[in-house]
């Protein structure tokens, strides 16, 4: 998985990720490759350099992103990797006040409203990357927004499909219940307890990589409360 992040008005916490802090802007991109193994780990960073190169270097909104993302990796995995592996991937661009415009298929995004103490799901569209070259006519635009207090959680499926001792999968409804459990703390500590609440439920015993982002409007959008913005490489 990989990560950019923005502005000020954010907490963000993330297992494994770079980070940069555009002025008015910035992205978040979350994905997973199929397979186990160096080919998948080299299709990883890929996707990483040429989503970094070009939301750096052009203005381009999160539709553009992911089909460009998806024609260019796709050259490089099945013309010069000879590999087939597919890989999820949905990006995220901030556009103010809350607002986020997204696009691309991961596993759907978890948002705890303040408001009402609950999670909701925003469902992530389109196709994974590699099935094909061009994937424009499948990839749309959507958008959502947070207020102040919302958290917006990001994951891979080594944390909902993570089993107990007898077999039993957490699924997203016991992994919803944990973020639920813990979504008044600072984003930091909010990570270490659904992680820790997570390894506990698998003994400690992970088949997958788990990956992790939260991130949290600040209470008043604009102003800093003198919490600095974090990476956590925690594994």
């Amino acid at each position: 998985m990989f990560c950019t992040i923005f502005k000020k008005c954010f907490h963000v916490i993330m297992l494994f990720g770079t980070e940069k802090s555009p002025l008015t802007e910035g992205w978040i991109s979350i994905g997973d490759v199929s397979g186990h193994g160096v080919p998948p780990g080299l299709i990883m960073i890929m996707a990483q350099t040429v989503h970094t190169t070009i939301t750096a270097s052009t203005d381009c909104d999160a539709r553009d992103a992911v089909i460009t993302v998806n024609r260019i990796l796709y050259r490089n995995v099945h013309e010069r990797l000879k590999e087939n592996h597919f890989m999820t991937f949905t990006a995220l661009k901030y556009l103010g006040d809350g607002r986020f415009r997204h696009a691309g298929a991961h596993l759907s995004m978890i948002v705890y409203r303040r408001r009402t103490g609950a999670c909701e799901f925003v469902r992530t569209r389109g196709v994974y990357l590699n099935f094909r070259q061009d994937i424009s006519k499948a990839t749309k635009n959507a958008e959502f927004s947070l207020d102040a207090g919302d958290v917006l959680v990001l994951y891979t499926d080594g944390l909902t499909e993570a089993e107990n001792p007898d077999g039993k999968m957490l699924d997203i409804g016991g992994f919803v219940k944990i973020v639920e459990k813990h979504a008044y703390q600072n984003p930091e500590a909010m990570k270490d307890m659904i992680m820790a609440d997570v390894i506990r439920w698998c003994d400690d015993s992970r088949s997958d990589d788990m990956t992790l982002v939260i991130v949290k409007r600040k209470k008043e959008e604009g102003q800093d409360d003198g919490t600095q913005t974090k990476r956590d490489f925690t594994t």
